[in-house]
């Protein structure tokens, strides 16, 4: 994530066999003011983690939640150096509706649950760039998420597949 920048300088100065010594003197100097970065990972390896919401035909549309298998890990950090502190900011897009042929369903039925409630709970908005969560310097943090489907409308049969995006940003 990082590359790490030390640097040691030592310069030492001495004169042996007079009478009169020189002062003698050290002068160090480092330097760790690694990069700006930042690191965002959803679920547990490099592919795009997909979720899936199993619905039986007897619960379509019954305003029941169903739960969406699996839960998702959610990471971030950034770095900065004290002096130029900043802050991270995560967001979602969620703006393209869930697709079935020509039958579509928008995100904003789908919610999640925060296990731990570091990466806090809530509910896609359809928009663009929501808010999701914010952190200062230096951190890196972690929460797994549940997410759930309203379950409140029949739907066409069939698989209805959509994307949602999530950028971490450090301004």
């Amino acid at each position: 994530m990082n590359t790490l920048s030390h640097t040691r300088l030592l310069l030492l100065l001495a004169v042996a066999g007079s009478s009169l010594a020189p002062a003698q003197a050290a002068k160090f100097k480092i330097t760790n003011a690694p990069a700006p970065a930042v690191m965002l990972s959803i679920g547990n390896g490099p592919q795009v983690t997909e979720v899936t919401f199993k619905i039986k035909p007897a619960e379509l549309g019954n305003g029941v939640p169903i739960r969406a298998r699996p839960d998702v890990r959610i990471a971030v950090a950034n770095r900065a150096t004290p002096n130029n502190s900043r802050v991270a900011v995560l967001t979602v897009d969620s703006s393209i509706p869930l697709r079935n042929g020509a039958h579509t369903t928008p995100f904003t039925t789908i919610s999640w649950i925060s296990r731990n409630g570091i990466i806090p709970s809530g509910r896609y908005d359809g928009s663009t760039s929501q808010f999701q969560f914010s952190f200062g310097n230096s951190q890196e943090i972690s929460d797994r998420h549940s997410f759930y489907y309203d379950n409140a409308n029949v739907l066409e049969a069939g698989a209805y597949t959509g994307t949602v995006t999530y950028t971490l940003t450090m301004p």
